[in-house]
């Protein structure tokens, strides 16, 4: 359905544009009262699928189980099917996701509250029945509202996005964001709770850290079958102790149980925030006279679905919290990767990168083509990189060496030689000059 302000959509009208995907696009929207809620109106599954009746079932047990729980999960209004198209209608938020938090460079024992808060939800989460299987810091609430404050933590943590969670055991659809799926996930097995105890492993690791458990030195991109390479036998980069000396031994082993391909030796939940627990105290004694220093801030990370394609899933846009000042703030590296994904292939980039014809004929080549069935490496000069991508403190740029057959359009805009920053969100697409049209387009995820 088209965009336009004032668009009615059964009893509510549309404020504002939030987002467009080909997934779902997402609104703000006034009721009859005037008050605003979040808007999801999506273009997957379509109402017309075989599997839509199911999701819907699911989507309605999920709503009751959510609803019941309160203030650790987003509330949902109603859903509701409308001119051949899915809607759900959700409380608006007021805060900022689990990596916007990190840019207010909280202490290390704010991170560990925020572990041990994280514990205690997922585990709510569990009690009744519901597996999330797409876990990600964008999917993390911390919600700036009364109860939020007067927390230890000054935020109320809420999980979102609930569209292919499982309840009950009833799987619809397995997705997950390449760099936060389990084993389970690899293998094409339902995920359970352990599965999710995996998830929260790879984020505890990656903000202890600084970096993905994946992420070795010497690589510049990794692929998705890389990452479940790497996820199915447990090549990690180092233990959470060696990347970072000042976390405790027990804490360390610990998180790293939580990545173990045997989901029957990973840790209960219960297990893991005792160790936070035990980390915050120790710390809070050790650092009565000397500040904390800075956390690392976690990567932006992939959209969902290596399984089936799908854009990323909105969440409920929050508003930002103004951060206290600082006054001695510590320098805290950017641990800032970038994934290219397209038609559920991907390209994980690390540091400076070159993608030639090979890499997009490796990757690409099988889920991308033109009107002809002509593959996009097709378009590619043999002999030179098409793409550099660049990373410094500031996050990555590209620049496109240009020829005769084709050039790259960055959100519309023709991509020259000089660089320019990319960031999460971005489209890139390769324009055949020959063609005069789009032959392929890309998700900067």
């Amino acid at each position: 359905m088209s965009y336009s302000e004032d668009k009615v959509i059964q009893n509510y009208k549309i404020s504002k544009l939030i987002s467009e995907g080909s997934y779902c696009d997402s609104y703000f929207a006034l009721d009859h009262d005037n008050k605003e809620f979040f808007l999801k109106e999506y273009k997957d599954p379509q109402v017309s699928s075989n599997d839509f009746q199911s999701f819907y079932q699911n989507q309605d047990i999920m709503i009751s189980k959510l609803n019941e729980m309160g203030s650790v999960t987003e509330t949902i209004i109603e859903h509701f099917v409308f001119k051949e198209l899915y809607y759900q209608v959700k409380v608006k938020l007021k805060g900022i996701n689990l990596f916007d938090w990190f840019n207010d460079e909280p202490s290390l024992d704010d991170i560990y509250q925020l572990g041990i808060v994280l514990c205690g939800v997922i585990k709510n989460l569990h009690l009744n029945n519901i597996v999330h299987q797409d876990l990600k810091p964008e999917q993390i609430m911390m919600v700036d509202d009364k109860s939020g404050k007067a927390s230890k933590l000054g935020y109320r943590v809420v999980l979102s996005d609930f569209d292919w969670s499982i309840p009950d055991g009833k799987m619809i659809q397995l997705t997950g964001t390449p760099r936060y799926m389990s084993p389970e996930h690899y293998k094409g097995d339902t995920p359970n709770e352990k599965s999710d105890i995996y998830t929260l492993g790879l984020i505890l690791f990656e903000i202890l850290t600084e970096k993905s458990p994946f992420a070795f030195d010497d690589v510049d991109g990794v692929s998705k079958e890389a990452l479940a390479d790497r996820t199915l036998n447990e090549k990690f980069c180092g233990t959470v102790k060696e990347q970072n000396p000042q976390i405790p031994d027990s804490l360390s082993n610990i998180i790293m149980q939580c990545l173990k391909v045997d989901s029957k030796k990973r840790p209960d939940i219960d297990e893991i925030q005792s160790e936070l627990i035990t980390a915050s105290k120790n710390n809070s004694s050790n650092t009565t006279t000397t500040a904390s220093p800075s956390p690392i801030k976690p990567t932006a990370s992939a959209a969902p679905s290596p399984i089936k394609p799908s854009d990323p899933k909105p969440t409920a846009p929050v508003s930002p919290k103004i951060p206290d000042p600082v006054k001695t703030p510590s320098p805290s590296p950017t641990i800032n990767e970038l994934i290219i994904e397209a038609n559920g292939e991907s390209y994980l980039i690390f540091n400076k990168h070159e993608l030639d014809r090979s890499i997009f004929k490796k990757f690409f080549s099988s889920v991308i083509a033109d009107d002809k069935g002509n593959p996009a490496y097709r378009y590619m000069e043999t002999d030179k990189p098409m793409l550099i991508i660049e990373k410094d403190e500031k996050g990555f740029s590209i620049h496109c060496l240009q020829n005769t057959k084709n050039h790259f359009l960055l959100n519309n805009q023709k991509i020259e030689i000089s660089k320019i920053p990319i960031k999460n969100g971005d489209i890139l697409e390769l324009f055949s000059v020959a063609n005069g049209k789009s032959i392929a387009t890309f998700n900067i995820k």
